[in-house]
């Protein structure tokens, strides 16, 4: 019996697909998770499915050889009507929905399923955690419980997952940005010292990271002019006073071939200590020497 489609179809589709998870390789994390279902309600097999258009795609899939399956066919595929509920198929030979069905009659030769859907903030379900026997079989309310559960930490896989997609394509935006404006970048430990420059921000003043490095505070107070150095350091204590909502100064860093680079700084503090002290600041430097 093919499963009905669920009420929000097009937009269960659509959660699906901004996960970006369809036809990606398969990571240990989501394996672990499967394996600890499989050997908590001793079954051989144990599946994260998800719910194409046309067919169930498999994320883990362990005591199977299989990829995918067509929707048609997927006890997954009625799992998700009931976003709530676990279905529970204890002999799939006396239900009428799959007694017939291929996945019973032929390999894998389904008997026993059990599948806890995923289910999105919104209330879809992409697709399920579900569980094989090849012959009947019985849950505990422990068993029923722990893979409801387990399939909650399915989804929070799925979600930090597509945070983490989302967090790579800010970066790389941002990157597109700085490479676009020419500007160079750094991140200032006030505490420590410690700074972190891109290569940009050496380039301006014709060297590489790697011929300045190590780098720290210290990289920064070597090649600026000493007569600006008393105005960048009144700026960054009004600054961090709170006076001044950016710090902003123009001044002039030693080129490597003995010249002076002006550049325009700009940046703020980011983090305090529990004492309320500047802890990281960030920022951009321009070179604006022909201006």
């Amino acid at each position: 019996m093919k499963a009905a489609l669920p009420e929000h179809e097009k937009r269960r589709q659509l959660a699906l697909h901004r996960f970006n998870i369809l036809d990606t390789p398969r990571e240990q994390s989501f394996d672990d998770l499967a394996q600890l279902a499989m050997t908590m309600c001793e079954v051989p097999i144990a599946v994260v499915s998800l719910i194409d258009r046309d067919r169930q795609w498999f994320k883990s899939c362990l005591g199977l050889d299989a990829t995918e399956t067509p929707r048609d066919i997927a006890f997954c595929a009625h799992a998700i009507l009931t976003p709530d509920d676990l279905l529970v198929i204890e002999d799939a030979l006396l239900d009428e929905r799959f007694s017939d069905n291929p996945l019973v009659l032929g390999e894998p030769h389904i008997r026993f399923y059990a599948g806890a859907p995923l289910v999105t903030k919104s209330g879809d379900a992409l697709g399920t955690l579900c569980i094989i026997d090849r012959q009947p079989h019985q849950l505990s309310q422990l068993q029923l419980a722990a893979l409801k559960l387990l399939a909650g930490q399915v989804m929070q896989l799925l979600q930090l997952r597509e945070a983490n997609l989302a967090l790579a394509q800010e970066r790389e935006n941002l990157d597109d940005v700085l490479r676009g404006a020419n500007l160079g970048t750094w991140r200032w430990n006030v505490q420590t010292g410690e700074v972190i420059f891109n290569e940009r921000w050496a380039d301006i003043v014709g060297y590489s990271l790697a011929e300045l490095a190590p780098v720290s505070i210290g990289t920064w107070l070597s090649l600026t002019h000493t007569d600006d150095l008393k105005e960048s350091g009144a700026l960054l204590a009004q600054h961090f006073r709170g006076e001044l909502d950016f710090y902003e100064c123009q001044y002039r860093l030693k080129h490597k071939f003995g010249h002076w680079v002006m550049v325009f700084a700009r940046g703020r503090v980011i983090s305090f200590t529990d004492d309320g002290k500047p802890l990281w600041m960030s920022g951009t430097h321009g070179d604006i020497t022909e201006l």
